[in-house]
């Protein structure tokens, strides 16, 4: 059975998983800790430097063991004072808004170690006890291609939920915890009081007791609770051969009566018949001004950062190209990278053109990204393996050659002419970059 208390233990281990990604809890929130933690530091300093000298190693080791021995009991003692603030009702929880992304507020926790350990326990609670997995995009998008190019005739519709987050209805989602009875009375408390004080923010924004807080961890998986009533409902209609959904991003894809299967009124019947069902059993709307409808001889539409079209020519094939969202993105990189070389270019020249030849080498590459003790593969290669057609990857090509050629420098252009976006994808060009390289290049693309 699943601890899902805030004692001693559990708080503890969040401690150690918090370490093992790199985020020294004990040195950021617990002040009596320091002078212990800087002392083992020394030690452990000096038992490198003294690895051969067994006499020495012993007296350091003893001291060691000394020290760890008194910082444990100090944080012991610290862990078991916080279990018993968070498990009194009198503890409380602050919501702030921290500021907007896309027009929509976004929320955190109070920044105190109270709040931390409440949000990972919280965490670790509804995804053990709910077993909540992000469907992998990946395999998502290898299905649809597949489905897609079989050459059956089908209905495709593409859409996603309107104000997701905002629009989830709270009484529904508590009286399903309730109902669940897997989360403890401990558990669900905590919850209830994260969704009052985001009612209070939400009420002065003119909002109402409704929807969760964007960007507090148990949202996500709160959200994913409740969108499985979606998912429910879809499996359930009649002729649906292939659904996914990825966050609240969906697809549906489905059999056509044969005499029907180019009438788009009868796809946009269908569409309205699942949207009303949705907004009845769980209050949410489908987003219209992204969905789109589509018969299986012509359709042509962007899903999880791909775009799919169906070719006619040459007796028909499927099409896979980068959706307008994901060239959009690289698009705006290539400019805010060159914007950033002219305005800093006079400052100094020298670190803006290394800076800017790192960007574009990134941008129309690939490499690995080593992150919390895992690594995975990304760049134009890695994050759109199914592109079948070269025409988007081409246009962004010629974007960087027309913003290339602008420079005066001959030099960086000769340097710059050697990275293309064609090259990276077909041949997977590869460049290796150190995570503090990586954290230069990125910088200026999320302020932008």
């Amino acid at each position: 059975m699943l601890n899902q208390s805030f004692d001693y233990e559990n708080l503890l281990k969040i401690i150690y998983n918090e370490n093992n990604k790199g985020f020294n809890l004990e040195l950021r929130y617990f002040s009596e800790l320091r002078d212990d933690i800087e002392q083992l530091r020394k030690i452990n300093k000096l038992i490198r430097d003294n690895r051969k000298n067994k006499t020495e190693l012993k007296v350091l080791y003893k001291k060691k063991s000394r020290i760890k021995e008194r910082k444990d009991g100090k944080l012991k003692k610290a862990l078991t004072r916080i279990s018993k603030n968070l498990s009194s009702n009198k503890y409380e929880i602050i919501v702030t808004e921290r500021n907007q992304i896309n027009n929509k507020p976004i929320y955190t926790l109070e920044d105190n170690i109270e709040n931390l350990f409440i949000s990972k326990q919280l965490q670790k609670n509804l995804y053990k006890l709910y077993k909540i997995k992000q469907s992998n995009r990946q395999i998502i998008s290898e299905q649809v291609k597949c489905i897609l190019q079989d050459g059956f005739p089908k209905y495709i519709i593409k859409t996603d939920i309107k104000n997701c987050y905002e629009s989830i209805d709270q009484n529904k989602l508590i009286g399903k915890l309730i109902k669940d009875n897997l989360l403890s009375t401990e558990s669900k408390k905590h919850i209830r009081r994260i969704i009052k004080e985001y009612n209070k923010l939400s009420i002065k924004n003119g909002g109402g007791n409704t929807g969760l807080p964007r960007g507090i961890g148990i949202s996500a998986y709160l959200a994913e609770i409740y969108l499985r009533q979606v998912d429910r409902i879809v499996k359930k209609l009649d002729n649906v051969i292939y659904y996914a959904r990825y966050v609240d991003d969906i697809i549906i894809i489905l059999l056509p009566e044969m005499n029907k299967y180019e009438d788009i009124n009868n796809i946009e019947g269908i569409k309205n018949g699942i949207k009303n069902k949705i907004k009845d059993e769980t209050g949410l709307e489908l987003n219209e001004s992204k969905t789109d409808c589509s018969t299986y001889v012509n359709f042509d539409f962007d899903y999880l950062g791909y775009n799919y079209k169906w070719n006619n020519a040459d007796k028909g094939n499927l099409d896979i190209n980068l959706s307008k969202k994901k060239f959009d993105r690289y698009e705006k990189r290539i400019h805010v990278s060159f914007d950033n070389y002219n305005k800093f270019k006079k400052i100094n020249e020298k670190a803006a053109r290394k800076i800017l030849i790192q960007r574009i080498r990134f941008l129309t590459g690939n490499t690995r990204i080593v992150s919390y003790n895992k690594s995975f593969f990304a760049g134009i290669y890695y994050s759109c393996p199914l592109l079948n057609t070269n025409i988007l990857i081409e246009e962004l090509d010629n974007i960087l050659e027309t913003e290339s050629k602008k420079l005066k420098s001959s030099s960086i252009k000769k340097r710059l002419s050697k990275y293309k976006f064609k090259t990276g994808f077909n041949e997977k060009r590869f460049s290796p970059f150190s995570f503090e390289e990586l954290k230069s290049i990125v910088k200026i693309w999320k302020k932008s």
